[in-house]
């Protein structure tokens, strides 16, 4: 990751770190829907998964519960980006 972080500063892009964009919550929306498939795609990090196809109803929900729409606060993440924040 360092390669391709200097590479990009090396032709003039600006990069944050990692750090900086914990508080973006990452909804995996994949066609993996086996038995197993929700638990370790949150493992890796994810807020919240949709298996495909996907319903519109329940897209909506997932999004506005990041949002805060229509609660008095936003959704607290459930995934190991949530444990790890908490540790540093």
């Amino acid at each position: 990751m360092k390669l391709f972080h200097d590479l990009l500063e090396a032709h003039g892009y600006r990069t944050i770190g990692t750090h900086e964009l914990q508080a973006i919550p990452v909804v995996a929306v994949t066609a993996f829907a086996m038995t197993g498939d929700e638990e370790r795609i949150r493992e890796g990090g994810c807020e919240a998964y949709l298996s495909q196809p996907i319903s519109v109803p329940k897209f909506i929900e997932t999004i506005r519960r990041f949002l805060g729409v229509g609660q008095s606060m936003p959704a607290v993440s459930r995934g190991r980006r949530a444990e790890r924040r908490r540790a540093t």
